[in-house]
């Protein structure tokens, strides 16, 4: 997965359609989309299906794309497939079922919580909502705003001690607190790497 893992943090160029939904060409019974990093040129023709040209990191698109969908990494001419980067996420929602290794699984996966006004994660009564999906997000929180990264750099700007849940209402639901960082000063902000989005209602 570490091969990979850097295609999340990168933001990226697709085709849009006139919902902001990305577009791309259906091959082998999959959907591959190219995207556009900071590395490749936008040509000046959009996807069939598309009207323009939008911005998503590799942590929306993740989100957003359907399971058997793959990303075509123009300019690098490799193929990452959605499935491949969502693993981590299959990890944590198994890890928390088993109440063994979430931590580890946590920090390596994508998580998704309710945005705030400000870049930054929402801490209520000393405790944040995580939630491994859009879906769970969905059904916990309603529709509204939300922000994406890894758990690594999504939890990094909190101070140790903070509570946590994950995937409130669900049957694996899990809660913990952030844990003392060893030779890092509390609170200090670690990456950039996070993306932004919408909930629509009964999105899966």
């Amino acid at each position: 997965m570490e091969e990979v893992a850097w295609v999340l943090g990168v933001e990226y160029r697709v085709g849009v359609d006139g919902r902001g939904v990305p577009r791309g060409v259906e091959w082998g019974g999959g959907l591959v989309v190219p995207v556009f990093g900071p590395w490749a040129e936008v040509p000046g023709v959009v996807p069939p299906g598309a009207v323009g040209w939008g911005r998503m990191s590799g942590h929306v698109l993740v989100a957003v794309l359907p399971e058997e969908a793959v990303l075509y990494l123009a300019g690098v001419e490799r193929v990452v497939a959605v499935s491949v980067l969502r693993k981590p996420m299959v990890r944590l929602v198994e890890a928390a079922r088993a109440r063994e290794g979430v931590w580890a699984a946590l920090t390596d996966a994508v998580l998704y919580c309710p945005a705030t006004e400000r870049p930054g994660v929402r801490v209520t009564g000393g405790e944040v909502a995580l939630f491994s999906s859009l879906g769970t997000l969905a059904r916990a929180v309603g529709p509204g705003p939300w922000l994406a990264s890894t758990g690594r750099d999504l939890l990094g700007g909190l101070p140790a001690g903070v509570g946590w849940t994950l995937d409130v209402g669900a049957p694996h639901a899990v809660s913990g607190v952030v844990p003392p960082r060893g030779g890092r000063r509390t609170g200090e902000r670690r990456g950039n790497r996070v993306g932004w989005g919408g909930v629509e209602g009964g999105t899966a």
